[in-house]
């Protein structure tokens, strides 16, 4: 990357440090839970109301989770300079998540399949509610979502007290 790159970039968005990833609140992650577990528990009852609801929630809560404004401008700044060294790219890689995400998935979908064929009628309550809360402890858990599958993060050094922030500023210049 070149210096003039690199100088543009840190004028047009001085709060976003591509090596940090933004990672999902915890609210975030319950309501994607909760979510997938409200779908879970209609997919193996057959109730086709409920596994809607549970659908729309998760759509919503993945909706809803890129409108942060912090999500909103480090995806723009992402496109406009990709050559940038963005944490997302490297958990990408270092966890090979196009294969593990839908592996989760899939094991997800398998749960709810096999509750739904192999459970007798008068067991089908139980055996939801028992799904339902591992679909939302996979989900908690799922790779790019958990900060557990998140490297150890080192925050930078904190600036000396009698520091300036200006003078900050302008030495990074």
């Amino acid at each position: 990357m070149t210096s003039s790159t690199t100088s543009s970039f840190k004028n047009l968005y001085p709060d976003v440090d591509p090596t940090r990833g933004l990672p999902l609140s915890v609210s975030e992650r319950l309501a994607l839970s909760l979510a997938l577990a409200i779908a879970a528990y209609g997919a193996v009852t057959a109730d086709m109301l409920i596994a809607g609801a549970g659908m729309a929630f998760t759509f919503i809560a993945s909706v809803l989770q890129q409108h942060k404004t912090a999500r909103r401008i480090r995806s723009e700044a992402r496109t406009r300079f990709p050559s940038e060294d963005w944490a997302e790219h490297r958990a990408t890689r270092r966890f090979n998540l196009g294969v593990l995400v839908p592996l989760w998935v899939g094991i997800i979908i398998a749960l709810c399949a096999a509750g739904y064929w192999f459970v007798p009628p008068e067991y089908a309550t139980p055996a939801a509610i028992v799904i339902a809360v591992l679909v939302a402890l996979l989900a908690w858990f799922m790779p790019g979502i958990s900060p557990l599958w998140r490297g150890k993060q080192t925050d930078p050094p904190a600036p000396e007290e009698d520091t300036d922030t200006a003078v900050m500023y302008f030495e990074k210049l």
